[in-house]
């Protein structure tokens, strides 16, 4: 299925070149991956949506909707106990919005782990 041209800054895919050069490659994918449309592209095109029509929520928020998942996966680094807390629980409630719901969540923060409900953390 071919990609409208207004969605296809969301449908990027990077590949790593040459690992000692860290040479990337970047790719605009112009169809659907595995010809489906409940492909992996259309739930973070979902997410992105979402993010933007939930603009009122801070900065950061948003921007680790749009910069931070791979696949099935939200990768994000803050310098702080208190920021990865405070990202969580505002990316869990904005999340919410949409009716997405992080699974498996995975820190080197204790204290974040532990305020997770325990069917959410990784086992």
């Amino acid at each position: 299925m071919e990609l409208n041209n207004s969605v296809l800054n969301s449908e990027r895919v990077m590949l790593l070149e040459d690992k000692k050069a860290l040479n990337i490659m970047e790719f605009t994918v112009t169809v659907h991956l595995f010809c489906s449309v409940s492909s992996l592209s259309c739930a973070n095109l979902a997410l992105r949506k979402m993010a933007e029509d939930n603009f009122q929520f801070d900065f950061e928020v948003i921007n680790t909707v749009r910069g931070n998942f791979y696949t099935y996966d939200c990768l994000k680094y803050v310098p702080s106990e208190s920021e990865a807390i405070c990202l969580t629980t505002d990316l869990r409630r904005l999340l919410e919005r949409g009716d997405f719901n992080l699974t498996k969540w995975v820190s080197n923060c204790l204290k974040l782990i532990e305020l997770l409900p325990k069917p959410d953390r990784a086992s």
